[in-house]
């Protein structure tokens, strides 16, 4: 199984980042074989990125995903998928992938930030996301 982290780099020691639809990269771990490998999301929109960034989920046959805040419409496009989504609030790529291996991250349930959450009305990201 492989577990996507939201990160905004390519190591283990990047830190998480808080917006799922909104960060560069997944960090991805593959359970099955101990490799680390890293996933580009594609160019970013002021809408859909939530959705364009699940689709990247799914098109890499991830199992699990962690990030700080998952949107609305990802989360619906996750759980419909039947990918499931736990909440990490800080810590490395390295940190979170252990920290979820021992059980202690919570499921999101639900969104965990609103729709368009990462967007300034002038479109340009917020700070923190």
């Amino acid at each position: 199984m492989k577990i996507a982290v939201s990160t905004s780099g390519y190591t283990l020691e990047t830190a998480m980042v808080s917006c799922f639809g909104r960060c560069n990269y997944f960090t991805v771990y593959d359970m099955d074989n101990g490799v680390y490998s890293n996933v580009l999301i594609a160019k970013k929109r002021r809408v859909g990125a939530g959705i364009r960034a699940a689709q990247t989920i799914l098109e890499n046959d991830i199992g699990v995903v962690i990030a700080e805040n998952i949107g609305p419409n990802a989360h619906e496009a996750l759980k419909t998928a039947g990918i499931p989504c736990y909440t990490a609030v800080s810590g490395t790529v390295k940190d979170c992938i252990a920290a979820y291996v021992k059980g202690y991250l919570p499921a999101a349930r639900t969104a965990t930030a609103p729709q368009y959450a990462g967007v300034a009305k002038s479109g340009r990201k917020l700070a923190g996301f």
